[in-house]
């Protein structure tokens, strides 16, 4: 989904190295332009966390658990937080709107979105922090 609109190209490219990265199989030349995705330092972390699936792992917890996601989410999206919630249905579940995903509050401007990434001075989300507080609270 994330890839969905680079050009065809730069897709199949990317779900090929996907593959490979699956398979346990580094890349040793990504493309210069997908270099932020698949550099050669990022494959062996993104080799081991391709082994797990978040929906069966999540349902092995037997602790108290917190889902949370924002609604602005470039890289994560409520349905993938759904789906999660799937696999551990008693967990707390909770949608920040306007929340994205470095945990800021933005428009729905995707532009202002990718710049809050790096931008230090917006604060995380108040409600964030908030939902935090209140299952802590609760768990103990």
């Amino acid at each position: 989904t994330q890839l969905a609109s680079l050009p065809e190209n730069l897709k199949n490219e990317s779900f090929s190295i996907i593959d490979s990265l699956t398979n346990g199989q580094p890349v040793s030349n990504p493309p210069a332009t997908l270099n932020a995705l698949f550099r050669k330092s990022v494959q062996p972390y993104l080799i081991s966390w391709f082994r797990y699936n978040p929906q069966v792992e999540i349902s092995k917890l037997t602790i108290p658990t917190l889902i949370i996601q924002g609604d602005n989410d470039l890289q994560v999206t409520v349905k993938d937080a759904e789906t999660l919630k799937k696999g551990k249905p008693n967990s707390v579940f909770f949608i920040v709107q306007t929340m994205n995903h470095v945990l800021k509050k933005v428009g729905a401007d995707k532009t202002e979105n990718v710049k809050s990434y790096s931008n230090p001075e917006l604060p995380i989300s108040e409600e964030l922090v908030n939902q935090i507080v209140s299952f802590i609270k609760k768990s103990k």
